[in-house]
């Protein structure tokens, strides 16, 4: 009998390798070119200049792969099939043996026919599947939804639940489950408390699962209470945070479970029971469970880092609003789909009236605090989420009111306006107003070929500073870009409520009013 040999996975390309046989085997190989099995079946040499040569039954060959090199694996697997029936499937030994929790499956089963090594090896290739699936997604939810799915797929489980450990109430709950059969969904939740099973919980998290079956000859208290729960034969195999080698596993139950993530818990029919075979897949899916979803946390928190990032790129520093570079991307955004809406696109520029004279007079702190204050005012106006109020620069302020014409525009003018009186920021003593006011310019127009959105930029700057030459602490609304109609009411209060609107004219005649 060969050695057994650990392979890792998921890496290992081929699932098997065979061992070098020793010289004396070797030699007499080598005698015997044409030997015969116990059954009289003929074999036939294999030969490869890298290997040691392989028997293999004629009558077999039809059954493997045509390659050599599969039907060396085959022959590996047959040798690696050593019973394990008498054996305990968990404890320190058994997952050394199948590589528990840093390799795959090795040994499945005892030395057989080879239809039933036909079938192992069909067996691995749909768990390296199942291993693939779940490295295909980096959604935690996603790949704990496959791992149920797969699990029961595979393994044929009646029922599959994902229990996650819940240090603060010290049991387990689920996060994930599957149901081959509608009624079983009924059943009460596998909800396991520390309290309840804590002979049952040491022995899956130290010794790497346990199997619970009404069939077994001295069930333990623990195990009947689990089955009057949850009724069926069932497999707990626990689930790490991150693959850890036997030598970093730590001895107790206490430290153990700061590495616990939860237990893979799965059931068959009260009438089955867990093979070997089975109990080592369910474990080589616990093990690329770990793996899966480290590799999902690690991509979810560096979405959340850029995504920080992303948001200091494209906000001011000091007010919280969004930047320069924002209110560009936001406005060429909303004038591209305006344009193909047909729809207004308002913009307001605002002002801190004489807001140098603050600064020399209290202090650039103190204009640092007004500015923060002036920016929360300015959020009370707009309400939709396609509004965008930015920090235009110093303290200029812009704000973006998609589908919104002059007369909506105006009015939330207005509302700031009432927002930034209530504050009632003190300003310098030699001011003509008492406290810190803002004037702002209107533009509205809908978006085409025929203009630009720097345009309306450049409107909306015009009406600002005609606003200013006018007195201050007040709203202009610009005589061409704009949607009033001069025979409507509404729009005739408007223009009432803003003094007269500007006219667009050219930079010569920028101080000329109509």
């Amino acid at each position: 009998m060969l050695d057994q040999h650990i392979f890792p996975a998921p890496y290992q390309p081929s699932l098997f390798s065979c061992p070098k046989m020793d010289a004396e085997e070797a030699t007499s190989e080598e005698s015997n070119s044409h030997a015969f099995t116990q059954d009289n079946v003929p074999l036939v040499k294999l030969q490869d200049s890298n290997t040691m040569d392989v028997n293999v039954p004629i009558a077999n060959q039809a059954h493997l792969p045509v390659t050599k090199s599969r039907q060396r694996e085959s022959m590996a697997l047959s040798d690696h099939l050593a019973s394990e029936s008498k054996a305990s499937p968990f404890g320190a030994e058994a997952r050394m043996n199948r590589g528990y929790p840093s390799s795959g499956i090795v040994s499945m089963g005892t030395r057989n026919s080879p239809w039933q090594m036909q079938k192992h090896i069909a067996m691995h290739q749909r768990l390296r599947q199942v291993e693939r699936n779940l490295r295909g997604s980096l959604n935690i939810s996603t790949v704990l939804g496959t791992t149920v799915v797969e699990s029961a797929t595979l393994l044929g489980a009646q029922q599959v639940s994902l229990l996650a450990y819940q240090p603060n109430a010290q049991c387990w709950e689920p996060v994930a489950q599957y149901c081959s059969d509608q009624s079983l969904a009924w059943w009460p939740k596998v909800s396991p408390k520390s309290s309840e099973y804590p002979n049952l919980m040491k022995q899956v998290i130290l010794e790497g699962g346990a199997s619970l079956c009404a069939k077994q000859s001295l069930p333990t208290a623990e195990t009947r209470q689990w089955l009057a729960c949850w009724p069926g034969s069932w497999l707990l195999v626990p689930i790490l945070k991150e693959p850890l080698s036997e030598e970093l596993r730590e001895p107790s139950v206490e430290a153990s479970l700061v590495q616990h993530w939860g237990i893979l818990a799965l059931a068959l029919p009260s009438e089955q029971s867990w093979s070997s075979a089975a109990i080592a897949c369910a474990q080589s899916i616990a093990i690329e469970l770990s793996f899966a979803m480290q590799q999902a946390q690690q991509y979810q928190s560096l979405l959340l880092a850029n995504q920080e990032l992303q948001k200091l790129a494209l906000s001011d520093g000091l007010t919280r609003l969004a930047n320069r570079r924002r209110f560009d991307e936001h406005l060429s955004d909303e004038w591209q789909r305006l344009a193909r809406d047909r729809q207004p696109l308002s913009l307001i520029l605002c002002d801190l009236d004489h807001f140098k004279r603050y600064n020399d007079t209290f202090g650039h702190p103190a204009g640092d605090r007004c500015l923060i204050r002036v920016a929360k005012a300015l959020l009370s106006g707009p309400q939709r989420p396609a509004d965008l109020v930015a920090r235009y620069g110093g303290e200029e302020f812009a704000v973006i009111l998609p589908n919104t014409d002059t007369n909506g525009a105006w009015r939330i003018a207005q509302k700031i306006h009432e927002s930034i009186r209530q504050l009632k920021i003190a300003h310098a003593a030699d001011n003509e107003k008492p406290y810190v006011t803002v004037t702002m310019g209107v533009a509205t127009i809908i978006p085409g070929h025929e203009a630009t959105a720097q345009g309306l930029v450049q409107a909306a700057d015009m009406a600002l500073y005609h606003a200013k030459q006018q007195g201050r602490d007040r709203t202009y609304v610009h005589a061409h870009y704009n949607t009033l109609n001069p025979d409507d009411s509404s729009s005739s209060t408007v223009v009432a409520e803003t003094a007269q609107p500007v006219k667009l004219t050219p930079p010569e005649e920028a101080t000329e009013c109509i």
